[in-house]
């Protein structure tokens, strides 16, 4: 048993003022011979044991009625399950960002973090909870906390940006149960998330492993904050058409927009800003299954730049924007190696290519750089100040230049290789080849066709930020003619852009660290294909080089909970840095050295939006960090999902946004007997009178017939 108002328990005292009473005022005999009480005493002799039954009776019920009394101004409630052993709910609830989603003008957590409050008012002061907050991360669970200051604690949280991983909880709950029976507790277990599908790959076996991991008669509560009618538009992705930025280079900037949650169409503007300049707005209609818009850009200056894209406002904002960071460049440095040079005009293996990427003769025309110097003299390089390096039929590569290729493509760099007749597969395939290597393929024969007979380009697979150059390459690959090439096995890691008609690989790539190596196996002149012949060679050499300067964007690109690592030059590492803040908060950072490398770390990043890094020397790099995609399908489980559960006998199913009742199987487990006590108090002292007013009077009837 409880009580509402135990502080009353001491007035109970005042249950034992009948005794009291009794003991002071209670008939005493004293001692008198005369004739007449020698009579009296006989009759009191028989009847004495009598009285004093009568008069136990009465004080019982006097004793009683007050006990009643005091009790019920301690306000009990009873346990109607039997026990008097106290609760304790183990509530684990869903902090993601589809929690963040606004209803009629009321957030999914708003409306647990409701319920929750409502549950812990109907709990006994007895009871404990331990509140547990999981997204794609679990915060250790809290200690035992009264229903007050469990609410206390809701108050003061909020849900985070990040994505969910309900999976996360199920290790915890043997060792919560264990905690809940070594302290006597009735345990309860209480999961309160919106159930967003993208969160559960198959929602049987989640529930099932999570009814293994309680007691079998266990309590569980699954509280659902959604709807199946919920609607969500969002801005899914913003990629570039290129992945290099290069002043004067055009580029084009696509945003995916999508709608969850059902079928129909919305109305909203998007608008296109370069930092905080708006460059465009245009009107769309976000539709299920997604819409693109896209939006043109030539940068004029170089350096760090972030853009975003924003639509209308709706049920959950923080996803109806999205950023990009990206490096612009003054210019694409190339490096063309040459295997086979020469004096003569066009006979050399990289003159074709150096008049395709550099046609003018004022550099100033031109987004890329191009510098041409001999194998011979390459392997003499201790460093590569290139953004690409295209080696073109290379007879052979020493072991002290592969070491520094690999590293040159690890760091960001691109790699171009062209074969040709000069070239020695064995020595390539040995020097850069195998798991260590940047080789896509392993190279064998040259390939030779007979007579006038030719291959020609059947099967194109391009990247996405190739897909530009695709429709030119398309519109001329039925002109395209390969009369030889050499025979090349792909990686498994690797991935053929281009086939010929007979099945062997043309153009094949692998990704290497932060950079990628690209190989044509056929040549860039005029001796063993039609290529240069063709309107589609310069855009297809320039593409490419464009393509393999576009260094990876992850460290500047990233989702929210990653940590960000900013490398600077060791000069920039000697003073502290500047972190500006979505809300323009600024931020001391200093940097750390590790390895002869310089880096600032922050993190992990916990709000979207746009990070400004400002070094020492004034240099400043951008870094968009943005919500996590899945987040924005906040469509929930189907009820079909949530039928294991249904059939579950210790399972109930509630939903947030209605009303909190008591549950049922609850119902008179605090049951309020306040009232019961006062009326039988009031039964206890109506019978004590009856009874005192019934045995007195044959009490004097009885005497005076003794007295005759």
């Amino acid at each position: 048993m409880h009580f509402g108002a135990p502080q009353l328990l001491s007035t109970l005292l005042f249950c034992l003022l009948p005794l009291l009473i009794y003991l002071l005022f209670r008939r005493r005999h004293r001692k008198q011979d005369f004739g007449a009480m020698v009579i009296l005493l006989r009759a009191y002799a028989r009847l004495r044991r009598r009285i004093r039954v009568k008069e136990m009776i009465l004080l019982s019920l006097r004793t009683f009625a007050l006990l009643a009394f005091f009790l019920a101004l301690a306000h009990p409630l009873l346990t109607g399950a039997g026990t008097d052993r106290p609760n304790m709910y183990f509530v684990f609830l869903d902090g993601s960002l589809s929690m963040r989603t606004a209803v009629r003008g009321k957030t999914r957590f708003d409306a647990a973090r409701d319920y929750l409050r409502a549950k812990a008012d109907s709990a006994s002061p007895g009871d404990f909870f331990k509140l547990t907050v999981f997204d794609d991360t679990i915060q250790p669970s809290s200690r035992a906390l009264s229903p007050t200051q469990f609410k206390e604690q809701l108050s003061r949280i909020e849900p985070s940006f990040r994505g969910t991983s309900p999976q996360l909880i199920l290790p915890m709950l043997r060792q919560e149960w264990g905690l809940a029976d070594k302290s006597g507790c009735v345990g309860h277990f209480v999961l309160v998330s919106d159930f967003a599908q993208n969160a559960y790959d198959r929602p049987e076996a989640f529930f099932s492993k999570l009814a293994s991991e309680i007691w079998a008669n266990a309590p569980i509560t699954i509280v659902t904050c959604s709807a199946q009618d919920d609607k969500n538009a969002a801005v899914e992705d913003l990629e570039p058409a290129r992945s290099v930025f290069a002043t004067g280079l055009g580029t084009v900037l696509k945003a995916h927009l999508n709608l969850w949650g059902g079928e129909g169409e919305r109305e909203s503007q998007v608008t296109f800003k370069r930092l905080d300049e708006a460059i465009a707005t245009r009107s769309t209609r976000v539709k299920e299954g997604g819409s693109s818009v896209a939006f043109p850009e030539k940068p004029a200056e170089e350096g760090s730049v972030c853009y975003s894209v924003s639509m209308t406002p709706d049920s959950l904002p923080d996803d109806d924007i999205r950023f990009f960071a990206a490096d612009v460049s003054r210019k694409v440095n190339v490096l063309l190696v040459d295997g086979r040079p020469s004096a003569g005009s066009f006979q050399a293996a990289s003159s074709y290519l150096a008049a395709a990427l550099a046609p003018f003769d004022n550099s100033e025309f031109s987004t890329i750089s191009v510098s041409t110097t001999a194998i011979s003299d390459f392997e003499g390089m201790e460093s590569y100040p290139a953004d690409v390096i295209v080696i073109l039929e290379p007879p052979a590569i020493s072991p002290a230049s592969a070491e520094r290729i690999k590293a040159f493509v690890s760091l960001g760099g691109g790699l171009l290789i062209v074969c040709g007749p000069a070239m020695r597969p064995a020595a390539l395939n040995e020097q850069l080849g195998g798991d260590a290597g940047v080789l896509p393929a392993e190279m064998t024969a040259i390939q030779e066709s007979q007579g006038n007979g030719y291959a020609s380009l059947t099967d194109l697979k391009m990247p996405e930020t190739l897909e530009g150059l695709a429709g030119l390459w398309r519109s001329g690959m039925k002109r395209l003619k390969i009369f030889s090439y050499f025979d090349a096995r792909p990686r498994s890691d690797a991935t053929t852009l281009a086939k010929l008609d007979n099945g062997r690989p043309l153009l094949i790539e692998r990704a290497r660290g932060r950079g990628k190596t690209l190989l044509w196996t056929s040549t860039f002149d005029g001796q063993w294909t039609n290529l240069v012949a063709l309107p589609m060679f310069p855009p297809l050499a320039n593409e490419l080089c464009y393509y393999l300067a576009g260094k990876s964007s992850q460290e500047t690109n990233v989702t929210v909970g990653a940590k960000v690592s900013i490398p600077l030059t060791i000069t920039e590492a000697a003073g502290s840095c500047t972190l500006t803040l979505p809300d323009s908060t600024a931020v001391e950072l200093l940097p750390r050295v590790a390895e002869g490398k310089a880096l600032l770390d922050y993190g992990p990043v916990e709000i979207p939006g746009r990070y400004k890094f400002t070094a020492p020397g004034g240099r400043t790099t951008y870094v968009a960090v943005n919500t996590p995609r899945e987040e924005s399908d906040i469509t929930p489980l189907p009820p079909a999902a949530l039928r294991k559960v249904w059939n579950l006998p210790n399972v109930r199913i509630e939903d947030a946004r209605k009303p909190y009742t008591t549950p049922a199987t609850m119902e008179g487990k605090f049951s309020d007997i306040q009232m019961v006590l006062l009326f039988a108090a009031l039964v206890f002292l109506a019978l004590e009178a009856l009874l005192a007013s019934t045995f007195s009077a044959p009490f004097q009837v009885r005497a005076s017939q003794a007295g005759r």
